[in-house]
């Protein structure tokens, strides 16, 4: 159900690279996870960014400009991480006929759940969320609004609810969920929530993403987690960003939280350990709850329970051919 509790907010860690020029959408096609090139002018856009090995650089909502007197894409982004982007797109630009401009301290990237929103700009600029269940199950929208004209008594600029709704769903933007020339498309469900073309041709960083795709298994993804024991007086729940997950199933670590929001938080998560009944999941001495969104696809658990079925006791393995 869509969240009518959410208010417009003003997400003040995301900024605003302007792409434009002639071969902007060619640009973007070449340098991002999504087919760029057949992207409607009138609606956003998820994707990744990638370096030459097929690692994350950043995530991004990409936002048409359709009135614009030439081609132009604002890339609503990690605020931190715009300089860096910069320097990535020049070292692929060459002859390209595209130019770069941070625009940050002009634009805000706002979000609120369905309308109306008492703000009548707002109503004007916002789009559903480029995620499917972002804008079907919370309907969630966004866009870019001129800073001269947010209004403080109908803007929020406090971030803990979007987060939070997010988080509910497994769900997350840049730095809550991607670490930089670390992580893949795969650990942030980028292929699930429409943010990987795999029938689009060459990109940078495609040859990981396309064998991960075709040839492997992810084991690991983005999960939801609650907690099912209240926290100490004087301990913040959002200080289990950054810690493990533990299993009484299992010794060592089989996950680590990402971030955490009022209720709910975020974490990469070794899916075989859904499989183990009665396990009990903590971070530290507080019991945690990680679920499956009801938003994944089977594929995503498919390979794990056949594998989990493979190894059970009396469960002899095909033989190989």
């Amino acid at each position: 159900m869509p969240s009518p509790a959410l208010p417009l907010t003003h997400l003040r860690n995301r900024g605003v690279l302007q792409l434009s020029g002639r071969d902007t959408y060619n640009f973007l096609h070449a340098m991002s996870t999504c087919n760029a090139k057949s992207m409607a002018r009138d609606a956003l856009a998820y994707c990744g960014f990638l370096n030459s090995k097929g690692r994350m650089l950043f995530d991004a909502v990409l936002h048409p400009v359709a009135d614009a007197t030439e081609p132009t894409v604002m890339i609503e982004m990690d605020r931190s991480e715009i300089p860096g982007a910069i320097e990535h797109f020049k070292e692929y630009k060459l002859r390209t006929k595209v130019k770069f401009a941070d625009r940050s301290d002009e634009l805000a990237v706002i979000v609120g759940a369905s309308p109306p929103f008492g703000h009548q700009s707002a109503g004007e600029v916002l789009r559903p969320d480029p995620r499917p269940p972002v804008a079907n199950v919370l309907g969630i929208r966004r866009g870019l609004l001129p800073e001269a004209e947010l209004k403080a008594d109908a803007v929020s600029e406090d971030m803990h609810a979007y987060r939070d709704e997010l988080f509910s769903l497994g769900v997350a933007d840049g730095a809550d969920v991607f670490t930089p020339g670390k992580s893949i498309p795969f650990d942030g469900n980028l292929d699930g929530v429409e943010g990987v073309s795999f029938h689009k041709g060459c990109y940078v960083g495609q040859e990981l993403t396309h064998r991960t795709h075709v040839m492997l298994v992810v084991r690991k993804r983005l999960v939801p987690f609650e907690l099912v024991d209240a926290p100490p007086s004087g301990v913040d729940a959002a200080d289990l960003a950054g810690k493990g997950v533990t299993s009484s199933a299992h010794a060592g670590s089989c996950g680590r939280i990402t971030a955490w929001g009022v209720k709910h938080g975020v974490g990469l998560f070794r899916l075989a350990n859904f499989l183990d009944e009665g396990a009990v999941f903590s971070v530290g001495d507080l019991r945690v709850k990680p679920s499956i969104p009801e938003w994944w696809p089977d594929e995503f658990m498919q390979k794990i329970r056949e594998e989990h079925a493979a190894k059970a006791p009396g469960v002899k393995a095909p033989a190989a051919e």
